[in-house]
């Protein structure tokens, strides 16, 4: 490379390898003035010392001209990188920016998620609420109805005695034709009392005159093949 090359590179960077290239040059330059003056001097006197150091000089430069090759070449290949590794950054804040958006509408969809199963926690919540009352009004429903129940057995024991007390004087009695008033769909029946009572069959109001005292009794009545009312108490009122 000549003098002229080297004085006109202009290297990509600003290192330590381009501030060593500068000094070699300057060296250069002198070594060339030197070299100069020694050819005027040797053309003048040819001394022989002189054309010594002329021959120095010429390996001198011939080093520096080597080693500012090198260093520039080498400067050439730092830029190169420098450009490659530029690119390479330049990838990296894409990708980045690419991954940034991806990530944003993950959040965006992972919070849409969480939207929903808010909802979903909260309407099952509602639900479990609804289903808890739901579930203790039946059980208040089912204690009341066990209550009823319970009384109603209680009820019908007393009822029981009741019959068993009215059969006894039913057999008792020596009256054949005593009335029975039977009350069936709004409309009064009059016949003749049989001393069995038997199946129970159809709720009805019976209203029976027995010894001056009018006893109302809620039962039910069949009919059988001879028209006798047969008939079973299941409640009474006096």
């Amino acid at each position: 490379m000549s003098k002229t090359e080297i004085k006109n590179f202009q290297p990509a960077l600003s290192s330590p390898q381009l501030e060593s290239t500068q000094r070699l040059i300057s060296q250069s330059e002198e070594c060339l003035s030197q070299l100069k003056r020694l050819r005027l001097d040797a053309s003048i006197e040819n001394n022989e010392q002189e054309q010594f150091q002329l021959g120095q000089l010429k390996k001198q430069i011939g080093d520096l001209v080597q080693k500012s090759t090198h260093l520039m070449r080498h400067n050439m290949q730092l830029r190169d990188q420098i450009l490659s590794q530029t690119n390479q950054n330049a990838q990296i804040a894409q990708n980045h920016e690419e991954l940034k958006l991806q990530v944003d509408k993950l959040q965006k969809e992972l919070s849409e998620k969480d939207k929903t199963i808010s909802q979903f926690n909260l309407y099952r919540k509602t639900q479990e609420t609804q289903f808890e009352s739901s579930l203790k009004q039946a059980q208040d429903q089912n204690e009341q109805l066990s209550k009823t129940l319970s009384n109603f057995q209680n009820v019908n024991g007393q009822l029981i005695e009741q019959i068993k007390e009215l059969q006894n004087k039913l057999s008792l009695s020596q009256k054949d034709n005593a009335e029975l008033m039977v009350v069936i769909d709004g409309h009064k029946h009059i016949d003749t009392v049989v001393s069995e009572p038997t199946l129970i069959l159809t709720n009805v109001y019976v209203i029976i005159a027995l010894e001056n005292q009018i006893t109302v009794f809620m039962l039910i009545i069949t009919y059988s093949i001879n028209s006798a009312v047969h008939f079973f108490f299941t409640s009474s009122f006096k």
